[in-house]
């Protein structure tokens, strides 16, 4: 999805939400942020200000959510909220013991896009949600610059369906929080910050 021909340029921000705290007892997408990951979001605020978001939106998930409420705090932006947003739907999956595991079946889905290999969608059947959701809000709102607060593995669909990019080698790239902000329509990817510098530690 690279836009429509002669669609003005604009910028987008996609932002992979902060460290979430692990909750044996519920499905991923109830997952709060941790406290670290509340530091984390407030450390790469800063860095989003200077291409001036004039919208930000994000995924219902919590940790999704809460990294956005940090960020707008910071941006002075209310946050949005946008259901397509979600990460892969992984409803049924059962929590992995190891992150071995949890890492060989999430390449599993890269490897086989378009089967549903883990949870209830594929991974181009996530892809292309997304996407739609992303070209909504371009069609909808009339700001220069969009950001975006969503999840690891749809951001790295959508990041390798626009650029030169191995999406599953940027999945394993990506720590939390990060973010990429792209040209539109080009798609060109102009900064990507795949591990931003730790928060400060107490004391």
């Amino acid at each position: 999805m690279n836009g429509e021909a002669g669609e003005r340029p604009r910028t987008l921000i996609l932002v992979r939400h902060a460290k979430s705290r692990v909750e044996r007892a519920r499905p991923p997408d109830e997952w709060s942020l941790s406290p670290a990951g509340e530091r984390g979001a407030a450390v790469i605020a800063p860095m989003l200000e200077r291409h001036r978001p004039g919208r930000l939106i994000a995924s219902p998930e919590p940790k999704a959510r809460q990294t956005a409420e940090i960020l707008g705090r910071c941006l002075d932006l209310d946050v949005e909220i946008a259901n397509g947003l979600r990460e892969h739907d992984r409803t049924g999956v059962p929590f992995f013991e190891t992150q071995e595991e949890f890492e060989r079946r999430v390449t599993e889905l890269f490897e086989r896009p378009t089967e549903r290999v883990l949870g209830r969608e594929s991974a181009v059947e996530a892809c292309r949600r997304f996407s739609a959701t992303v070209q909504g809000a371009l069609d909808s709102r009339p700001e220069a610059c969009l950001a975006f607060v969503t999840h690891g593995t749809v951001m790295s669909l959508f990041l390798g369906s626009l650029a030169t990019l191995e999406p599953l080698g940027m999945w394993r790239r990506l720590c939390m929080p990060a973010y990429a902000v792209l040209e539109w329509p080009s798609g060109r990817i102009i900064e990507l910050v795949s591990e931003p510098a730790p928060p400060p530690t107490d004391g």
